[in-house]
């Protein structure tokens, strides 16, 4: 038995050694593939072949590997992208390699200014070289520019090539209007515009900034060559600098260098209790606008305007407010007593005897020419009935007076409910005036109501004056008594409930240090039992 086990597994383990001897399909490198018709399966000592994609050719190693003992040898083929190398000159153009000049790279054909590109614009590097022949880059060519009215052109010719020129030339008695030479450009056209010969007189010349032709010749329309004429600056305008006068010259007037400028008026002046602004500035077409200070009127025009002779008007004047008197009060008097007052004149109040005053002492004439602030008024001395604060009233007798003498002293007592929280519950009369009122009342706070058998006690609101305590028996018990007691002056209304057991007669006599004390058959149970 031994020796047959023995000859099987020894059968087994050469069956396995053969399997491992193959080799699968093995793995190409970058850029080729395996020659010949594929296979999944490899015998031992079996080689391979590998070539190099389109586009990609042999840059060292061998092409081949072998399969031995189930592994392949490695694969040491090395593939390069081919290179396609320039592809060439183009006259009159140039070729970029934006990537490079290998496979699958573009080359790009550009003509230099003033050529045409004929043919393709981009060749490509493929397997066998460059796709395309190059292109080539024909010069520009232009038709003959058009005539000119009163003028003439040369050369002249059927066609012009990219950069040829042309001369312009006018007739006598004209002039050349716009560039003498005009060149064939990159587009095909002449450039730039054509000039024009006009005629040597002179159309009206145009004056600048702020300046007008002067004299008869205002009205012409045209000027014969070598006619000056003079510019005479505008109403407001001064001449700053140069000449006034400009020549026509074959037809062209020679440069206005006249230069006009506003007219400045100045300062306008001194404005006593009071100031002069300049928004805009002192020169001709300019405001200037007076102000003045605070307690003065103006009396003349806000506003002065620099015209061609300087500034319009006169300047204003600043005249101090004036107040009326003001009037007399009851049981009072003010000094000084005066006709009028002017801006900031001062008055003093007083009261007469057993009167006192109420509001501001002093009153002062102000700018809109009215005493301010409003006058005081003299009061008697006496106190009206004190105002209680909040939860409190006045107690005792004077409860019902309604006129207190000076120096009455008032007591407050808290409301039913309310105690006293802070402060004295005193005020004085002074002057006419209650001292201010420092007692403040809370409500008063019953705590707890006490304990409940077999029940709970809630408070909804709280447990202070005006709330309610509310009694729940616990299921199986029911409550004979209010279900509500109230927190009061005294403490809580009433006395608490009791919550009996449903369905007996058992009546809790008392509770005992948390004991309760029964009597009834359950009690006489459990003392049976006990």
């Amino acid at each position: 038995m031994g020796v047959v086990s023995f000859l099987f597994l020894g059968c087994l383990g050469l069956a396995i050694t053969v399997q491992a001897q193959n080799c699968s399909s093995p793995v190409p490198g970058p850029n080729m593939y395996l020659r010949g018709s594929p296979s999944d399966m490899f015998t031992d000592g079996t080689k391979v072949y590998f070539s190099c994609e389109v586009g990609y050719i042999s840059g060292g190693g061998s092409p081949s590997i072998t399969c031995t003992a189930g592994s392949w040898s490695p694969v040491r083929l090395k593939c390069e992208r081919k290179s396609c190398g320039t592809a060439g000159e183009v006259t009159n153009g140039y070729i970029d390699y934006p990537v490079g000049n290998d496979f699958g790279d573009k080359a790009v054909i550009t003509c230099d200014t003033g050529y045409t590109l004929v043919g393709e614009r981009e060749i490509t590097c493929e397997d066998h070289g460059w796709s395309h022949r190059l292109p080539e880059c024909e010069v520009v060519t232009c038709d003959p520019p058009p005539e000119i009215v009163n003028g003439a052109f040369t050369p002249s010719k059927d066609s012009y090539v990219y950069l040829d020129a042309v001369q312009y030339s006018c007739e006598n008695y004209y002039t050349l209007i716009g560039s003498k030479s005009r060149t064939c450009s990159e587009d095909g056209t002449f450039k730039p515009d054509p000039p024009t010969c006009i005629d040597q007189t002179c159309p009206r010349p145009v004056p600048g900034p702020n300046m007008n032709v002067k004299g008869n010749k205002m009205l012409l329309e045209k000027f014969p060559d070598g006619t000056k004429a003079s510019f005479a600056c505008d109403v407001g305008y001064t001449s700053a600098a140069g000449s006034p006068v400009v020549t026509c010259a074959a037809g062209s007037w020679s440069p206005v260098t006249l230069k006009c400028e506003r007219k400045n008026c100045g300062p306008a002046g001194e404005v006593t209790d009071g100031h002069v602004d300049y928004p805009e500035g002192t020169e001709f077409g300019d405001k200037a606008v007076i102000t003045c200070f605070t307690g003065f009127t103006l009396v003349g025009e806000s506003e002065r305007i620099c015209g061609d002779h300087g500034w319009s008007g006169r300047l204003p004047d600043c005249e101090v407010v004036t107040c009326d008197p003001p009037p007399e009060i009851v049981n009072g008097a003010f000094t000084p007593s005066k006709d009028s007052y002017v801006y900031l004149d001062v008055v003093q109040y007083s009261c007469e005897k057993y009167y006192t005053l109420i509001g501001s002492k002093t009153r002062t004439c102000s700018e809109d020419g009215t005493f301010k602030p409003d006058p005081p008024a003299c009061v008697d001395q006496n106190c009206p009935r004190p105002v209680p604060g909040p939860n409190m009233n006045v107690k005792e007798n004077i409860f019902y007076l309604e006129k207190f003498p000076d120096g009455t002293k008032v007591s407050f007592a808290c409301d039913v409910g309310y105690t006293s929280a802070a402060g004295s519950p005193v005020v004085t009369c002074a002057a006419g005036s209650w001292s201010p009122v420092t007692l403040r009342c809370k409500k008063k706070s019953c705590g707890l109501a006490g304990k409940v058998t077999n029940g709970r006690i809630d408070y909804p609101k709280g447990k202070e004056f005006g709330d309610k305590a509310v009694i729940v028996c616990d299921s199986g018990y029911t409550l004979a008594g209010a279900s509500e007691i109230t927190c009061g002056d005294q403490g809580w209304s009433g006395s608490l409930p009791i919550c009996e057991a449903s369905g007996n007669n058992s009546v809790v006599l008392a509770s005992v240090a948390g004991i309760s004390v029964l009597i009834g058959a359950a009690a006489m149970i459990i003392a049976r039992q006990g």
